[in-house]
């Protein structure tokens, strides 16, 4: 048995022959049934005007490239995408009254601890992304929680509403929250 790169469970021929004998596998027998009525209901759709049942198909690209497309892809409103969360994150320290030097400071030090951590761009779609997750949840009374582990070590999080705690008042360390 391997594992590939996208994560799928691959069987070599002899050791599928092998479980579906011992009888260890008699689900998969169900299941390689079930493939073959999906294609040839697929076959028959045109000819009815049905609906095909869509199927899995592995994807033509190496596993590093399509990672890397699907990491730029968040589904979102387009409001959201336009969002400056370095604009926001200065609006809101203003807005509780956190706008002092140690504040700032801590800040910039979050800022570019992400970039080390991962790409200026993915961590701003991640804002964007976490903007609109947040200001859903609060628009449809979801709760949230006041933080958890050492996410409220983040500022950044703290400033989009993902946690309830001020990670300067008590000090902690935003390093423990991006190693």
């Amino acid at each position: 048995m391997n594992v590939n790169e996208y994560g799928q469970v691959q069987y070599n021929t002899q050791e599928v022959i092998e479980k579906i004998y011992s009888q260890e596998w008699q689900t998969v027998i169900g299941f390689i049934e079930g493939v073959n009525e999906i294609g040839a209901w697929n076959e028959n759709c045109t000819q009815f005007d049905l609906q095909p049942i869509q199927t899995v198909t592995k994807p033509e690209q190496d596993p590093t490239t399509y990672h890397q497309e699907r990491s730029l892809i968040w589904k979102m409103p387009l409001e959201y995408t336009k969002f400056d969360p370095i604009q926001f994150f200065s609006t809101e320290l203003e807005r509780l009254s956190l706008n002092t030097q140690e504040y700032v400071d801590y800040l910039c030090g979050e800022l570019e601890a992400w970039n080390n951590v991962m790409s200026r761009e993915s961590a701003i779609l991640l804002w964007k992304f976490l903007n609109y997750l947040m200001t859903t949840c609060k628009e449809n009374d979801i709760i949230t929680g006041v933080g958890r582990g050492s996410s409220v070590s983040s500022l950044i999080l703290y400033l989009l509403g993902v946690h309830c705690v001020d990670p300067v008042k008590y000090k902690l360390n935003y390093e423990e929250f991006l190693r």
